[in-house]
């Protein structure tokens, strides 16, 4: 009886440690309204589909991890030559909490409005890429930067051809 109770409580507090793991390694508030303070501009979800592509570079997701029961999203901003379309060599990293925002010169405010997390892995279920998009990003433009075309619109041999559509 003494063993079965064992147990029994042995097995309550490893279920109770694995949910409380995965609580904490896998938020569930995954999108925030647009902070005060920050105006509305142009929304993209950017990710396993693209980057969003400006007249002066692109925005590009990074990796995204759980940190502190918070979701920490990386974001690449590249930097091109308008002319021509080939990459300037300046690459920025920022990273991100929801809510957050940073300023890329020249380009804009960029915030961090949603996550797209990948689902829990399962060990039954074949691994590999999910696609859809990481992150829904708001970006407040600079006066004269202009969003290309969408990627699926632009030349196939044109450095856009990895951009996504945006919404203004």
């Amino acid at each position: 009886r003494r063993v079965v109770r064992a147990v029994v409580v042995a097995v309550v507090l490893v279920l109770v440690a694995a949910g409380a793991r995965l609580w904490w390694e896998n938020p569930s508030r995954r999108s925030v309204e647009l902070p005060e303070g920050i105006e509305q501009g142009v929304v993209a979800e950017i990710g396993g589909i693209g980057p969003l592509c400006t007249s002066v570079g692109l925005v590009e997701a990074g990796g995204l991890r759980a940190q502190g029961h918070e979701w920490v999203g990386t974001l690449w901003r590249t930097r091109v030559d308008p002319g021509t379309g080939a990459s300037a060599g300046e690459e920025e990293t920022f990273e991100l909490r929801l809510g957050e925002s940073f300023y890329a010169e020249g380009l804009g405010t960029v915030t961090l409005l949603a996550v797209n997390p990948p689902p829990l892995q399962n060990p039954l279920r074949p691994r590999g890429v999910v696609g859809g998009w990481t992150y829904r990003v708001n970006v407040v433009l600079d006066p004269g930067v202009v969003p290309e075309k969408a990627y699926w619109q632009a030349p196939a041999t044109s450095t856009w051809a990895r951009c996504v559509q945006v919404e203004s």
